[in-house]
């Protein structure tokens, strides 16, 4: 198969594969695949619950993103990657070089480097990089049915309409000048599916857009999605909100409108289905 510019030609399913960055990791691990790792790396947030177990079965080799050195340590046969900085000079090695060592490899189609080749982010694209992993580790079947099963979970929280078309701001990460959803990423779209208005909806190509705090003042969104990060945590994003004389007086501060998904459930990967059911749950909830 062809991925972002790259020709994924595996003969037999691997058998020693290295996951690196959450959303490459816990969609091999819902496959069933963990005896068919041989390492991972690199979480933004705790594993899903769900799959702890597996998990802690398989060898973490960094707690980022490990040198090749390390890499090759694990003597893996293939490599899956969310990111394309997985494939930098300082990181594991471009993927060329890679294919060198007989070390097969594959990125998110929507983290393509060339833009041009990217997937939209959406729960299509999830959908569509489960289908390729299944492929590559003779796991079709298995992969469909955990397409059919977000489908049926997407569906019944689209269906809520939660959102009843109120306006709504996601806001990633920065103090000084903020970080929000645009309408081109993960977290745009997570809005719009649960029925929400995206005060910064353009899409301007790139999954987040720095603005001001006037700006959002001038939007006054009904309801404001906050980014949960070890880094970044929503209890300092909302310490801010309350504390600040003119964010104070936005009406989602007042009215307490306040939503948190962790930072892992608004990227591309199977934590962003369970990132919409938590936004409809706690919208619902809201009223």
């Amino acid at each position: 198969m062809a991925n972002c510019g790259v020709d994924v030609a595996v003969d037999t399913p691997p058998k020693a594969a290295v996951t690196v960055n959450q959303a490459a990791t816990e969609i091999m691990l819902s496959l069933g695949l963990a005896d068919d790792m041989a390492g991972t790396a690199y979480l933004d947030d705790e594993v899903s619950p769900a799959l702890k177990a597996d998990y802690d079965t398989v060898p973490v080799l960094a707690p980022e993103y490990p040198t090749q050195e390390t890499l090759l340590e694990a003597e893996p046969d293939f490599v899956y990657a969310s990111y394309s900085s997985a494939f930098d000079d300082s990181a594991l090695g471009p993927r060329d070089d890679l294919a060198d060592l007989t070390i097969d490899t594959y990125l998110s189609p929507v983290a393509c480097p060339q833009k041009s080749q990217r997937l939209a982010q959406d729960f299509d694209a999830v959908y569509q990089e489960i289908i390729d992993i299944g492929a590559i580790f003779g796991v079709s079947e298995r992969a469909q049915s955990l397409v059919d099963q977000l489908k049926s979970t997407v569906a019944q929280s689209m269906a809520a309409d939660a959102g009843g078309g109120r306006t709504a701001l996601l806001w990633d990460s920065g103090i000084q000048t903020p970080s929000v959803a645009s309408g081109s990423g993960m977290g745009g779209y997570l809005l719009e599916s649960a029925g929400l208005q995206n005060v910064f909806g353009e899409d301007t190509g790139d999954t987040y857009v720095s603005t001001s705090w006037e700006a959002i003042v001038d939007t006054d969104p009904d309801v404001i999605v906050l980014v949960d990060a070890e880094w970044d945590p929503a209890t300092d994003k909302i310490a801010f909100l309350q504390s600040d004389p003119a964010t104070a007086q936005l009406s989602a501060v007042k009215n307490n409108a306040f939503v948190t998904l962790p930072f892992v459930e608004t990227t591309v990967g199977l934590r962003a289905v369970d990132g919409l059911a938590a936004l409809e749950q706690q919208l619902a909830a809201d009223g």
